[in-house]
């Protein structure tokens, strides 16, 4: 599941934010979801535009969409097409890269980029080609669009997801705002390492595994709690049992709150050890017609909050999410907008 982000330091982050979350917080929420031209207005729209502080985006954004941030001094960071990782490692060809990317973000009115690779067993030379390119690309920014600029970097659920194993300190030393901690696909069917780990789990974010997580992000970037942002689900899981548990695509928080409205003979099961619900799809051949799986796992106000806690508790820079765009802005207004309730009280 793919997602990015682009980072600064403790008191970068404030300035970087260019105002108070909710009126009376200092730290970061990075709303990914992007909205096109192409999508239904009243999506973004629905937004907690007093809440996000950025918004995060592959392709381009609706004029109304871009209109509202500006209005509201919502930083736009663009999940930017990186180089090849077979270029890292050459100066000349990063300068190259760096020439086009960042003027191009500046036409475009964006403030900054968002790096997301997600590939493993990266050479001594790509690792450093890597960190090279964060310093470098920050570098650029600041000096096309000001002091202001923003850079973050994506990165797993916890440092060895999938033997990425990146130099993360590197990185923020470097010149990267934050890491946004991608505190989803964490399932056994996305990230094999938690075997190593013991904190397999049906859930997108079990809550073990945040904090194993979390705490050895701390410890990778040589305690700079403020650097970090954790990104946490608004969608869910589906599975398929037969005899184990096969996954079989992820769900959005949008459709399963229908679903659930829709099937009150369902009923959901609360997860106490990953803090999560659960759900058998009795009496259906799948959960939602055209896709596999009978049996959901998601995330909700109830299961978010105490996530949102361990980031304050942690000391992190802010938290986010995967996908704004994904809860139900038409059909109840209501419950989308307990969700930006709960993420705007994330440090309260």
């Amino acid at each position: 599941f793919v997602a990015a982000v682009a980072c600064v330091g403790a008191a970068t982050a404030l300035a970087a934010s260019g105002r108070d979350v909710g009126g009376n917080s200092t730290g970061v929420v990075f709303a990914w979801g992007g909205v096109s031209k192409h999508d239904d207005p009243r999506i973004y729209q629905g937004y907690d535009w007093n809440t996000i502080t950025h918004i995060g985006f592959f392709g381009d954004l609706a004029d109304g969409m871009k209109a509202l941030a500006k209005q509201h001094n919502v930083k736009l960071v663009s999940a930017v097409h990186m180089p090849p990782v077979t270029d890292w490692a050459d100066q000349s060809k990063r300068t190259q890269w760096i020439n086009q990317a960042v003027p191009d973000a500046k036409s475009k009115g964006y403030d900054g980029f968002s790096f997301d690779y997600e590939g493993n067993m990266l050479s001594a030379a790509e690792q450093a080609g890597y960190v090279a390119l964060v310093r470098e690309t920050k570098a650029a920014l600041i000096g096309a669009i000001g002091p202001d600029a923003y850079l973050n970097v994506c990165v797993g659920g916890r440092p060895s997801y999938e033997w990425r194993n990146y130099n993360y300190s590197g990185m923020v030393n470097g010149g990267a705002d934050h890491l946004f901690i991608m505190g989803y696909d964490m399932i056994l069917w996305d990230d094999y390492t938690c075997i190593t780990k013991g904190t397999c789990s049906l859930a997108e974010a079990g809550m073990p595994d945040l904090q194993a997580g979390v705490s050895a992000y701390v410890q990778a970037v040589d305690g700079h709690s403020d650097k970090l942002i954790l990104g946490l689900p608004w969608y869910g899981a589906m599975y398929s049992r037969v005899v184990v548990p096969f996954f079989e695509g992820q769900i959005t928080y949008a459709d399963v709150h229908a679903l659930l409205a829709n099937h009150s003979d369902w009923k959901p099961q609360w997860d106490s050890k990953n803090l999560v619900w659960h759900v058998q799809c009795s009496g259906q051949s799948s959960c939602k017609d055209g896709h596999g799986g009978t049996e959901m796992w998601w995330d909700d106000v109830k299961s978010l909050t105490p996530k949102y806690a361990l980031a304050k508790s942690s000391g992190l820079g802010g938290v986010g999410m995967w996908n704004a765009k994904d809860l139900p802005y038409v059909a109840d207004p209501a419950a989308a907008a307990a969700m930006w309730k709960a993420i705007a009280a994330w440090d309260q």
